[in-house]
């Protein structure tokens, strides 16, 4: 299937159809020319997805950088009602003329980016965001549809302004401003040798009425089988290799409580750590800051990580193997603390505390629903949980191998 129809193509085409037509190409987009017709007649298909709650594919589509449109050539209606089409405004048009386009690119991948000015955090940006397209690329990659060291695939951002309903194309979530935060520096890594198109104002206002053209557009994050451990396993690898983060392993066992700063906060963190410091070295842990490629390699040090609910949580995909996670939940909270603990077990040994208590919780006043509440942490409960973390796993061997030392 040809990508890119020269002049002459056009001019001597009788089909009656409308053809691509690239105006303006960059190197290692990886176009081609060719001598067959490539009518440009659209197709849409929506399946349930992941967020989103239905991932829509759009065949043979372009967008049009004034509008902020997508556009189908097709008599056929779309979807209705489907959130990626109209979070993402998509409609049809009956059109036989030729398509000018500044760029065509085989896929492309259009989905919401979660950070932290738009007021979410790491969970919501691996959960919601990386992991699920990194299925995609996995996929493939793995069934080798297109070669991946060049920029045949776009991946293209967004941020909400109105959660499933309005676009923010004035964010700067793209702009130096944000450029090394966290959040970029993780949907880099993702990024990789793709073309990176944030869908901003300030992304199109250099072209401001030019098209570009996709084979297959994806719209949204396809739904995602959390639990299944080559997916999140293969998510974990990729992220070490292009952070280029060596897969080591302590020689000790190594505590890691994560430091809150801010709601869910362990009221007696002092008094925990002095109650373990007989068992095994352990440190308060304070991610705020720190780039994404450093929390990542930060976790390669600890065999266990501990903390409340919450974001910081995450880091602990990146344990060495074997390592324990043990996620800590208020007093009857409804939180996601099942999500944490689906992602964080298929990883590896995974422990889930609850406070039992109701005279060790402190709640915010109107709070409900448990969900900001600080805790106090039992005492005699917590040196039990770090026990057995301690026997289990990773731990439980170098447990074994310290013994054999002495």
């Amino acid at each position: 299937m040809a990508l890119l129809m020269t002049m002459n193509d056009i001019m001597n085409d009788t089909s009656g159809k409308g053809q691509y037509l690239v105006v303006s190409a960059q190197p290692g987009d990886a176009r081609r020319t060719s001598q067959h017709p490539w009518s440009y007649k659209s197709k849409i298909n929506c399946s349930p997805g992941h967020y989103p709650p239905d991932y829509c594919t759009l065949t043979k589509a372009y967008f049009h950088h004034s509008d902020r449109i997508f556009y189908l050539n097709t008599t056929h209606s779309i979807p209705n009602p489907a959130w990626s089409t109209q979070l993402w405004t998509t409609k049809t048009v009956n059109i036989k003329s030729d398509i000018q386009c500044h760029h065509l690119y085989h896929k492309a991948f259009i989905f919401t980016f979660f950070f932290y000015y738009g007021h979410s955090n790491n969970f919501h940006l691996h959960y919601d965001t990386l992991i699920p397209i990194y299925s995609q690329l996995r996929f493939i990659e793995s069934s080798n549809q297109l070669p991946l060291s060049n920029q045949s695939i776009v991946l293209m951002p967004t941020v909400e302004k109105k959660r499933m309903e309005i676009l923010d194309w004035d964010t700067d979530a793209f702009t130096s401003t944000y450029k090394d935060s966290y959040f970029m520096e993780a949907l880099k890594v993702l990024t990789g040798p793709h073309a990176f198109l944030p869908m901003s104002k300030a992304s199109f206002n250099q072209y401001p009425n030019a098209k570009t053209c996709f084979e297959e557009a994806k719209l949204g994050t396809p739904r995602v089988e959390f639990t299944d451990k080559k997916l999140i396993r293969g998510y974990i690898s990729f992220i070490l290799r292009r952070l280029r983060i060596k897969k080591t392993t302590p020689k000790a066992a190594r505590i890691a409580l994560i430091k809150r700063t801010n709601r869910r906060l362990i009221l007696n963190q002092d008094e925990l750590i002095n109650s373990v410091k007989s068992l095994a070295n352990i440190e308060l842990v304070d991610f705020n800051g720190m780039t994404f490629k450093q929390q990542v390699k930060l976790m390669r040090k600890y065999s266990v990580l501990i903390g409340m609910n919450g974001a910081g949580l995450m880091n602990g995909l990146f344990l060495p193997k074997g390592a324990v996670n043990i996620q800590l939940v208020p007093y009857k909270a409804q939180l996601n603390f099942k999500e944490f603990g689906s992602l964080l077990s298929v990883r590896g040994p995974y422990l889930e505390w609850h406070n039992q208590h109701e005279h060790l919780n402190h709640d915010v006043p109107g709070d409900n629903y448990h969900g900001q509440a600080d805790t106090i942490v039992k005492v005699d409960e917590f040196v039990e949980l770090i026990k057995k973390a301690l026997n289990t796993g990773l731990n439980a061997k170098l447990q074994k191998r310290v013994k054999t030392e002495l």
